[in-house]
């Protein structure tokens, strides 16, 4: 799958050879620009109804035609988007804050630990604790894993 990705969007971001989210391409869609750097800098919390977002974010749209719009240009769609970065986001900081996987949940809007953990378990196969650990171990071992452009 991932290696199907990667012809679809090579300019993606991977952490660790797992995890995939994809980027936008200079001739994308202002408005998706704009939505997606939105939820880029929310760390994929919306926050608000769709409908209430493009109004703020002045896209002169309605949601059903950004969802549209943002599937096109980026492959997947705005929830499953926000999930990738919601967890893109929780990965950064198990490997780079001492936050207790708790506060990591609260802090990105999880409804509890438990489908914070179980999101994370089904995204990189590997608990947040385990995920953590083997972070640690790597920056022991030869320098901390970084996150990357693939190409």
């Amino acid at each position: 799958m991932l290696r199907e990705i990667r012809k679809i969007y090579p300019q993606s971001i991977e952490i660790d050879n797992v995890f995939v989210i994809p980027r936008t391409h200079a001739d994308t869609d202002w408005r998706v620009a704009r939505l997606r750097q939105s939820i880029d800098e929310h760390d994929g919390q919306l926050g608000h109804s769709l409908n209430e977002l493009c109004r703020q974010l002045e896209l002169g749209i309605t949601a059903s035609h950004v969802s549209r719009l943002f599937r096109q240009a980026m492959g997947i769609g705005i929830r499953e988007y926000m999930k990738r970065k919601r967890l893109q986001s929780a990965a950064i900081k198990l490997k780079t804050t001492t936050l207790s996987i708790k506060e990591i949940a609260a802090d990105l809007g999880y409804r509890s630990p438990a489908d914070f953990f179980r999101q994370f378990k089904r995204a990189f196969h590997v608990t947040p604790a385990a995920f953590r650990a083997a972070s640690h171990t790597a920056a022991v071992d030869g320098g901390p894993r970084r996150t990357k452009i693939v190409s």
